[in-house]
């Protein structure tokens, strides 16, 4: 048919040949261009760009085989409800999250009496910063080089009139953070009346017994917990670049402050367990802090990069057979920091660092946060431990002989 046209254009005359030229080119007139081929073209959707997100169809957390399965291969944890992780999205990114403070000491810390705080350990360079910064829904890409800077690139994406901040320092060298650093997610879940000052109590300034004392004298009138949901504490990295000192600093957060409700351990996904973190583990037990374990940095391992949702499992599979194994190692000292009460069994796998996952597991994160300090309520079967049953024994005078030569057999008396 072009072909046609083509003849019929080149036997007229030149001039009416031009006149119909340009008429054709100033007419405004689509045509679709799988219509200019004779051969059937088959119209697929639009695949994603290799930046945008992708579906993570890679299980959000395992829990362990049961005890009395001989074969260890971890076993996706139960789904969350969909509306459960909206509900701790929610919680955690609305307000905006917002930096509290720095303490390079725990007595330097204000003091809180009602704000639930859960704290975020890690060895230097695991990720804290960064899945801070996640889980307030910050990318990693825009987060601040200081505690709460407006991060320049962000506001030029979001709009002129956009406030984009930073929560938490992210920087590739080990050891960034160096002090206790507190931040404040969501909303109070009850208003605060401070308690009215009894008339009889004595107001002059007479010497406290403790220092603790002293301390809660100075802050009767002014009340510095944060109005919050709750305090996420990043403590000091340790391992490289880390000092001593930190080290002696984090015991006395975790064995002393009375609002903890507990610790999430971010352990490397790639490095494995390292020293520091049993280490650390052992201070959790014997401060018998509930302690969740998070992997990060899964998406080294290919971990959710996939449709299909096989890629990197095997190795993060084994991750966490190590984590449960040490885990079940250092309980055998103590009687209240066991499996399923002082440690959680469910390990989440997280990628917050990879913008090409956009941040992948953090959901999970949040919720595992969320219901950490009792935001949120977990209706899912987890946290019972397996074990073999207990055999019953059968007194000799129950049992009889049924059948007849080596074929018979014992049986309990009906």
């Amino acid at each position: 048919m072009i072909r046609t046209i083509e003849c019929q254009l080149l036997a007229m005359p030149a001039p009416m040949r031009s006149l119909l030229l340009q008429q054709a080119v100033y007419q405004s007139i689509y045509i679709p261009r799988h219509h200019l081929s004779t051969s059937t073209t088959t119209l697929s959707s639009p695949q994603p760009s290799p930046s945008s997100p992708q579906p993570l169809s890679a299980p959000l957390s395992f829990l362990p085989s049961p005890s009395n399965n001989p074969v260890r291969t971890p076993i996706p944890a139960p789904t969350v409800p969909p509306p459960l992780l909206t509900t701790s999205t929610t919680i955690l990114t609305t307000p905006p999250p917002r930096f509290l403070y720095s303490a390079p000491r725990f007595l330097n810390l204000p003091m809180n009496t009602r704000v639930p705080e859960i704290c975020l350990l890690g060895r230097s360079n695991v990720g804290k910063s960064t899945l801070i910064n996640a889980l307030a829904g910050i990318p990693s890409s825009s987060a601040g080089r200081s505690h709460g800077s407006n991060v320049s690139s962000a506001k030029k994406k979001s709009g002129p009139g956009s406030n984009v901040k930073g929560l938490a320092i992210t920087s590739a060298k080990a050891g960034c953070t160096r002090t206790l650093n507190g931040y404040a997610f969501g909303l109070p879940t009850a208003p605060f009346h401070p308690p009215k000052k009894d008339a009889t109590e004595n107001t002059t300034k007479g010497p406290a017994a403790t220092r603790s004392e002293r301390r809660l004298l100075a802050s009767r009138n002014h009340d510095p917990t944060p109005q919050a949901a709750l305090v996420l504490m990043d403590m000091p990295g340790y391992g490289q670049n880390s000092r001593e000192e930190w080290g002696v600093e984090i015991a006395k957060y975790l064995s002393r402050r009375k609002m903890l409700r507990g610790a999430v351990l971010l352990i490397d996904a790639v490095a494995g367990v390292k020293d520091g973190d049993r280490m650390v583990l052992r201070l959790l037990r014997d401060a018998n802090v509930r302690t969740t374990i998070v992997l990060t940095k899964a998406d080294k391992l290919g971990y959710g990069m996939d449709r299909e949702g096989t890629k990197g499992v095997v190795e993060v599979g084994k991750m966490c057979e190590s984590v449960w194994d040490l885990l079940r190692d250092l309980e055998r000292g103590t009687v209240t920091w066991t499996e399923g009460k002082g440690w959680e069994r469910e390990i989440w796998v997280t990628g917050a660092g990879d913008p090409r996952t956009g941040g992948m597991g953090v959901e999970g994160a949040r919720f595992a946060i969320a219901r950490m300090a009792g935001l949120v309520s977990d209706e899912r079967e987890v946290g019972r431990v397996v074990e073999k049953p207990a055999q019953r024994i059968v007194p000799f005078e129950e049992l009889q002989w049924r059948g007849s030569g080596s074929s018979g057999r014992f049986e309990v008396r009906a």
